[in-house]
């Protein structure tokens, strides 16, 4: 049984910043400087299932500074598996970034599906559908693989991204 519960109590970046950067997307947002340097830290806290169970998760936080401001971070992921039929998963990724003043702060949400299905040893079917409040955008991603000889792969993939309406 393996069970992994990393505790990294403190991680120290440091980010060189070639372009300016608005690490919320917010329109209208002041982008954090171009051409500096920046460090800083978190905590992070990890802790993830047996994968080789037909059920498993993980969970992780992270809280600390993130460039100019402080993250909130907390994830799930789960994965269903109907041997040998089907492979089925969901995740959930919220992020709290607060800046100072004259930045923007933002909290965003991402929430990922994905569907896996293996027809037979050559043939593969896997469905990504992903939405993000970031931009309220839903991305969807259906692709068919066909293994035809060792390391010979054929994909056929269809991806579109689905943007709110503008008025």
């Amino acid at each position: 049984m393996i069970r992994t519960i990393p505790l990294t109590f403190l991680i120290n970046n440091n980010a060189y910043l070639n372009e300016p950067l608005n690490p919320t997307s917010n329109s209208g947002a002041i982008p954090l400087p171009s051409q500096t340097r920046i460090k800083f830290t978190y905590s992070e806290l990890n802790y993830e299932s047996n994968r080789a169970q037909l059920f498993a998760y993980k969970l992780d936080l992270k809280l600390g500074q993130f460039y100019y401001g402080s993250i909130k971070s907390l994830g799930a992921e789960f994965n269903y598996r109907i041997q040998p039929w089907v492979n089925f998963g969901l995740s959930f990724k919220y992020y709290s970034l607060c800046f100072s003043k004259p930045y923007s702060s933002a909290d965003i949400l991402l929430m990922t599906s994905y569907t896996e299905v293996p027809f037979n040893k050559k043939l593969f079917w896997n469905t990504l559908i992903q939405f993000s409040n970031q931009r309220n955008n839903l991305g969807i991603n259906i692709r068919l693989q066909l293994r035809f000889a060792p390391l010979s792969e054929l994909y056929l993939s269809i991806t579109t991204i689905i943007l709110p309406k503008t008025t």
